[in-house]
C-alpha cells in the first residue's frame, strides 16, 4: 500500500495476483485498476509529486525468474515505462 503524497485521499494496492488498484478512502471500493503488471506486485512508490507511480513486480516463469519495474502515469493509468531484469 502507497499513499499519494499530492491527495491525501487516494492510495494504491498491490496484490499477489498482479493487480494494482487506486482507492479513494471516500468510496468503498477500488477507483481504478492499473491493468499490465507482470506478476506479484513487491513494492510500490510515487514520484514526480504524485504524477507517476512505479511498481516492482515479480516475474517468475516456468524457466526463468525476473522482477519487473514499470512506471505508470497516475492519472491515465498508461504504461510508461516496463523493464524487465532477469536473474
Amino acid at each position: 500500500v502507497k499513499w499519494n503524497s499530492n491527495n491525501p485521499n487516494l492510495f494504491v494496492s498491490g496484490t499477489e495476483d498482479s493487480s494494482l488498484c487506486t482507492w479513494d478512502i471516500r468510496e468503498s471500493k477500488p477507483v481504478h485498476t492499473f491493468d499490465g503488471t507482470m506478476g506479484m506486485i513487491l513494492s510500490l512508490e510515487f514520484i514526480n509529486n504524485g504524477s507517476f507511480l512505479v511498481s516492482s513486480s515479480d516475474t517468475t516463469r516456468k524457466n526463468a525468474s525476473g522482477k519487473a519495474l514499470t512506471v505508470w502515469d497516475f492519472e491515465t493509468g498508461s504504461v510508461m515505462s516496463k523493464n524487465i531484469y532477469t536473474e
